[in-house]
This record gives C-alpha cells, sequence and structure tokens, in this order.
C-alpha cells in the first residue's frame, strides 16, 4: 500500500532513481523519459 505513495513521491523528486519500481539502474535510462515520455 505504501508502495504507491512512494513510488509517486520518490518518481516525481527523483524523476529517474526508482530501481525498486522494476527498473534498471538509473544510469541506464533518462531521467523520467520511460516515464513521461512514451518512447515507443
Amino acid at each position: 500500500t505504501d508502495s504507491s505513495s512512494f513510488d509517486q513521491s520518490k518518481r516525481m523528486r527523483t524523476g529517474g532513481d526508482y530501481t525498486h519500481g522494476g527498473y534498471p539502474h538509473p544510469g541506464s535510462y533518462p531521467p523520467a523519459a520511460p516515464v513521461w515520455g512514451p518512447q515507443g
């Protein structure tokens, strides 16, 4: 339950440092590009 609230705050603050969300290292992906910008 905390994951949702925490994830939102974390992804808004860090933008790409949310490896706990199921994403690879933040260095592999740009800052919140694969999240806010649909690349496909």
